[in-house]
């Protein structure tokens, strides 16, 4: 077809090579003078007579061909278009049929992904847009597309944007409808029923303090799971304040509670036979005349008392309400998502987040699925012999000061005394949730990360 430029990715164990007779030409005749043997990373260009570019791709072993195979495949092209001054490339699939994923949601789920923007700039760019086309592009990758950038939005607006006022305002915004119930915790009432790590470390912000309760209900339900998201909204460390360059890109300390929003959001659009119950404790850490300090004394929501040694670990403080509020009720399941711990990044590095929790079999499903998603999970154990560092001598526990290294594994088994026993999976997303520098799979700054892996985790349950 004119007007049309073409990439096709060859495979050296695919014989039959299945291309249309005028490519076939053009590839032989080629092929040749670049030594091009099908491996992977290798391409070359030529142009037709009727001036259509054609790229020819090396795939590599179409067994061993996944996912993120193909999105560094998106990738090239994606330069390669900028190069050649193109804004979309058709895929000839004729020679992906054999690949044992879905390889059109993931090229659809890439088109929503790459080509989303977030600019304040005050003047317009040019529109750098590319997209892939191929046949049968299913529906359901843009739906999912859309949840992931509304969750990106959210954790990439400023601390003045995105804040504990602004995040209740989101909720009514977009889930206010009859599949949804919304109740707001906040003022007297947090007070009134005790929710004593809100209440602390919100103390000091300009911003009141709330605890954000969603609930999805589905007519066909026989599951309730249940999503807890930290949403520290900006997080100067308290009285304990970061240093500058650690504090740089605080405003995304909101990201667990902005994934909770993406999956509910999903969660609607896909009509997802299963009940889930938000719960967002949101919060500004700021320093101030009423800020929290350390040997204070924090009563949780489940009567447990903590003694404050850091008013820089407050994430688990809000977490521990939260949690609390969650066990209370019936759930199957308990999920959290937070940026809790520097020490995730140190152990697994930026592109890993790290999950932990108390039913091994749930925790492996999810984690196959991660990877599957380009989002990568690492199961981290949690030791009995590493519960002594999480006590307190004057209090029930203490909110860190846990002793030499471990700080994940350890702030783990402070949000387990919160969950009253039930079954609970604790992902730690403080590495790939956002990109100052550097990129995510080629996402750059928030990147959504857990909105789909819970999705295609939650289908199955």
């Amino acid at each position: 077809m004119k007007n049309r430029d073409y990439a096709i990715i060859l495979f050296k164990d695919d014989k039959e090579k299945n291309l249309p007779d005028d490519f076939m030409k053009l590839f032989s005749e080629n092929r040749k003078k670049g030594k091009f043997k099908f491996n992977e990373n290798e391409y070359f260009i030529v142009r037709n007579h009727d001036s259509q570019w054609i790229i020819f791709l090396g795939g590599g072993r179409i067994k061993e061909f996944s996912a993120f195979k193909l999105r560094e495949i998106y990738l090239k092209l994606n330069k390669i278009a900028e190069t050649l001054k193109i804004k979309k490339i058709t895929l000839l699939n004729r020679t992906l049929k054999k690949l044992g994923f879905d390889y059109k949601f993931e090229i659809g789920l890439m088109n929503s992904l790459f080509n989303y923007r977030f600019i304040k700039k005050s003047k317009k760019e040019r529109d750098k847009g590319f997209k892939i086309e191929i046949n049968g592009i299913p529906k359901e990758s843009e739906i999912y597309g859309e949840a992931i950038n509304f969750t990106r939005s959210l954790i990439n607006g400023s601390a003045e944007e995105i804040n504990p006022e602004t995040m209740e305002k989101t909720v009514y915004d977009n889930f206010d409808s009859n599949n949804f119930k919304i109740n707001i915790i906040k003022g007297e009432e947090l007070e009134k029923r005790g929710f004593g790590g809100i209440i602390a470390v919100g103390k000091g912000g300009g911003k009141s303090p709330r605890l954000i309760n969603i609930e999805y209900n589905h007519k066909k339900a026989v599951k309730t799971v249940s999503l807890v998201g930290k949403a520290v909204t900006f997080d100067s460390g308290g009285l304990n304040v970061k240093p500058y360059k650690a504090m740089e890109d605080m405003k995304i300390d909101m990201s667990g509670g902005s994934v909770v929003l993406g999956i509910l959001k999903l969660a609607n659009e896909l009509n997802l036979p299963i009940n889930l119950k938000g719960y967002i404790p949101t919060v500004e850490n700021m320093p101030g005349p009423l800020s929290y300090k350390q040997g204070d004394f924090v009563k949780i929501y489940n009567g447990k008392t903590v003694e404050i040694k850091h008013t820089d670990a407050e994430g688990r403080l809000i977490l521990a309400d939260a949690l609390s509020l969650a066990a209370e009720e019936n759930t199957d399941l308990i999920m959290d998502f937070a940026t809790l711990t520097g020490a995730a990044i140190s152990a697994l590095g930026t592109k890993i987040a790290a999950i932990l929790g108390n039913n091994d079999t749930l925790i492996k499903k999810i984690v196959k699925q991660g990877w599957n998603n380009l989002e990568p999970l690492w199961q981290l154990p949690m030791p009995e012999f590493y519960e002594k560092d999480i006590e307190s001598d004057i209090a029930d526990l203490k909110n860190t000061g846990y002793g030499e290294g471990g700080g994940t594994l350890k702030a783990a088994m402070f949000l387990e005394q919160f969950v009253n026993g039930k079954n609970w999976i604790h992902l730690d997303i403080a590495g790939p949730s956002f990109f100052e520098t550097g990129d995510f799979f080629g996402l750059k700054k928030a990147t959504g990360f857990g909105v789909r892996t819970t999705m295609d985790f939650l289908k199955y349950l």
